[in-house]
């Protein structure tokens, strides 16, 4: 004989989009209102009938607890990423290893790279010049952040 008990855990869509909205506003005061955004761009409560719903249902529909830390997390890495993609970096070459990093780009003129010197860290110090002989703003081969460079950990492997 088999007894098959059911442990089945139900929720109507209202609960679950009250805890949603209460978990929203706690981390909306941690990481801002755009928050708000982010998980309504995930949720589609729409697709959820009213009534009761087994808590698969529900959490494909309605993101709570660790799924918005998820959203949260990938946002802020997409942001970061699409930061620094946008930030263009004068490097110049070196001989005897990866090119060296000079600083940010500010403009560019017909001779010269314009930049604010590189000081460590996401420090970043004055303007200065560098020839566009002696510079480059793309990533070479010889560049550590390039797909196939050689240096990928600031020395040769």
């Amino acid at each position: 004989m088999i007894l098959v008990i059911s442990s089945a855990i139900t929720m109507t869509k209202a609960e679950a989009l009250l805890i949603q909205a209460e978990q929203v506003a706690h981390y909306a005061a941690i990481y801002g209102d755009d928050v708000w955004q982010i998980v309504a761009a995930a949720t589609t409560a729409d697709e959820v009938a009213e009534g009761e719903h087994d808590m698969v249902t529900i959490n494909r529909h309605i993101p709570r607890g660790e799924a918005i830390e998820w959203l949260i997390a990938a946002a802020r890495k997409q942001t970061a990423e699409s930061a620094k993609a946008a930030r263009q970096i004068v490097r110049t070459f070196s001989p005897c290893g990866p090119c060296l990093t000079e600083g940010e780009l500010i403009r560019t003129t017909d001779k010269f790279y314009v930049y604010r010197e590189w000081q460590g860290g996401d420090r970043y110090e004055g303007e200065k010049r560098i020839s566009r002989a002696k510079a480059h703003i793309e990533p070479c081969h010889s560049c550590t952040d390039h797909a196939q460079t050689h240096y990928r950990n600031g020395h040769m492997d």
